[in-house]
This record gives structure tokens, sequence and C-alpha cells, in this order.
């Protein structure tokens, strides 16, 4: 899975708007479950924690942009693992689904000293809104062990997207909405088939 419609320079000079971003990423994430669902075939991801958005100016959140890394992309990942380590982390990653049928986005670091507790929580409210996904951290990397009760995140009211309204970054809803149960069920149907086609294939290897 590529990169698309986003360029390196957005990320360096800090002039990725928000909105753009999630017209982006949400795509991106829902491709995931049909090309990035293991260990084996994960793709590449940039996360940045305590980014300001272009159009959120003062305010401190996360993003990933997950996706094969080109040379333009991979010098300037590099790049901000040299200048602001603290905030950056870089690796692979893939979603996962549970035997519950809940979904996992799982990163695998590589590079950065991230505080992991921050990037999770800044990840979650930020990038994965409008998902079903939780986050999940592997094992490795160089990230820094923060102390989940020393994170607190800005007070942020996202800008609303098509057919939504604005929503405080704060307020956890209690059900899931009709897009997340949408895309929760599209995943699931997806999971059923390759199910299936599994069991075909240990089926013919048997005979």
């Amino acid at each position: 899975m590529k990169i698309k419609k986003l360029e390196p320079q957005q990320i360096s000079e800090k002039s990725l708007g928000f909105k753009d971003y999630r017209k982006v990423v949400k795509p991106a994430l829902k491709a995931m479950l049909e090309k990035h669902n293991s260990v084996e075939t994960a793709t590449d991801f940039l996360v940045k924690t305590n980014f300001e958005f272009a159009d959120m100016k003062g305010k401190k959140m996360g993003f990933i942009i997950p996706g094969e890394q080109t040379s333009s992309w991979l010098k300037m990942s590099k790049e901000q693992v040299k200048e602001d380590k603290k905030n950056t982390c870089i690796g692979t990653c893939y979603v996962r689904k549970n035997a519950d049928g809940t979904y996992v986005l799982v990163l695998l670091p590589v590079k950065g000293a991230a505080k992991k507790n921050l990037m999770i929580k800044q990840l979650e409210k930020f990038a994965l809104k409008g998902t079903p996904l939780t986050l999940e951290i592997g094992a490795g990397g160089e990230l820094e062990e923060d102390n989940p009760a020393d994170v607190v995140l800005d007070d942020v009211v996202l800008p609303a997207e098509d057919g939504e309204e604005e929503v405080a970054s704060t307020n956890e809803a209690a059900e899931l909405t009709e897009e997340q149960k949408t895309f929760k069920k599209t995943m699931e149907e997806r999971m059923v088939k390759m199910d299936e086609q599994m069991t075909k294939v240990k089926e013919q290897l048997k005979m």
C-alpha cells in the first residue's frame, strides 16, 4: 500500500491540515485490513506526537501515516528521527483481528524515542477517530516508557467531517457510530472470506 495524496514536505514544513490528513488516513487504515493483516504483510509507518496541524495551531496532537515509504518519505522520516526524536517513531504496522471480533492496529517500532503512552492516547484520540481500531505497540524500538497516569491530552474540538458535527476529543462515544458499525461489518465479512479460503487451502494440502 502506497502513501497517497500526501507529500513528505507537508510534515517537515508543518503545512498539513488535520481535515486533509483525516481524508487520507481513514481510507488507508481501512485498506490495511485486506493488504496488511499479519506480521508478514506489515507495511511502514511514521508517527508524530505533539504535532501541530496547520489548521489546529496551538494544539498538540498525534498522527500516523501508514504505507510503503518511497525514498523521499524515508529521507524525511529519518530526518524527523534525527531532529525531533522524542516526538517521532518509525517502524512497521499491521491490523490484527482478535477472537472477540475487535480490531487492533499493531505497531512494531524500530526508531524514534516518542513517549509510548502519550503516543497511544494521542493516536487513539486523533488518528483512529471514526474507526473501530484500538492500538497496540509491540516490543522493540527505543520508545520512552512514560506513566499513563501522567498523560494529559489537549482539549481539542475536532473539525467536522462531511455529515458530522464537531466533536470534542475528550468525549467518549458510548456506542459505535453508524460509520464504525459499517466499517466493522465490512472487516468481519472480509475476515470470514479469508478464513474460508485458508480452510480450502488446508483441505487441498491434505489431499
